[in-house]
């Protein structure tokens, strides 16, 4: 099934497919959940820094679309810990090997959750600071 969607900025009409459109509806609710649970956590002096950063294809190094090298697993987990959000929205992730892989050269160290309810190549995934707790 596919939908159509009219951008505000120049009135085309864009199709999107229906794992796109779950896709981005599992994203934008991990986001909200994981902003509510960060909330209830800390105090109202601390400001909760929130982005995102799409990666474009980061695969687990076995047959992947766009071959990546160490040192580009290194210079995308620099990107992350330079950007110094506590919560990251992250787009394009294969799989969960992928993730770990790329984690494994930064020097900052992230909790995640990963969308494991699409079936597509692309997976969501959200880091967020080892600091923040979590409440049962």
């Amino acid at each position: 099934m596919q939908k159509k969607v009219r951008t505000r900025i120049s009135g085309e009409m864009i199709t999107f497919d229906n794992q796109f459109s779950t896709m981005i509806t599992s994203f934008l609710f991990y986001c909200c959940l994981l902003i509510v649970c960060i909330s209830s956590v800390h105090s109202q002096e601390h400001q909760i820094r929130i982005g995102t950063f799409n990666i474009e294809w980061l695969g687990d190094g076995i047959g992947d679309h766009l071959w990546r090298t160490p040192k580009d697993y290194k210079a995308i987990a620099s990107v992350i810990e330079t950007i110094d959000c506590d919560v990251l929205a992250l787009q394009e992730i294969e799989n969960e090997a992928a993730l770990k892989k790329m984690l494994e050269n930064g020097k900052k160290k992230y909790n995640y959750f990963i969308d494991s309810t699409t079936s597509n190549q692309h997976k969501v995934a959200i880091l967020y600071d080892v600091s923040f707790q979590k409440i049962d």
